[in-house]
């Protein structure tokens, strides 16, 4: 079970996620929520993730404990994920900080999502929690520096 909490984390978007080479970093994170979240999308899933974080959202490797026990990317547990809208707050030649407003389960959501570029696509390096703050802060790792720009 412990583990099957971290596959759904790690791999549960969709290949139409993956960010092409002309997607933009707040058109990458809408579509990543939008098709993330829809019970009928098909398609294999890809790492939304950057290598830090996912290496922090590991299992214990003593007691094989999940780290989290909620989805980060919704900061949520249970979904119904509607009215998707992203803006880039600031971006640079390797990151960028995203903050996307959805409604899950009627209520109003904004989060912030620090991406890192990887390649020509994105991946989510950081991901501000509305109440715990960093994730990879509250996982024990040292937050990305921001883009310049950023508060």
């Amino acid at each position: 079970m412990k583990n099957i909490i971290f596959a759904l984390l790690v791999g549960g978007t969709p290949a139409s996620a993956t960010a092409p080479p002309a997607m933009t970093p707040d058109a990458f994170i809408r579509v990543m929520i939008e098709s993330r979240y829809r019970d009928d999308t098909k398609a294999p899933p890809v790492e939304p993730f950057d290598a830090n974080l996912t290496r922090l959202m590991r299992p214990d490797p003593v007691s094989g404990d999940a780290r989290i026990d909620f989805d980060p990317i919704c900061n949520c547990e249970d979904y119904d994920i509607g009215k998707v809208t992203a803006r880039r707050i600031s971006e640079d030649a390797k990151l960028a900080v995203v903050e996307a407003r959805f409604i899950n389960m009627g209520a109003p959501v904004t989060m912030r999502y620090t991406l890192r570029r990887n390649g020509q696509s994105w991946q989510i390096a950081d991901i501000v929690l509305p109440v715990q703050g960093s994730l990879v802060a509250m996982l024990g790792g040292k937050p990305p520096q921001k883009p310049s720009g950023v508060k």
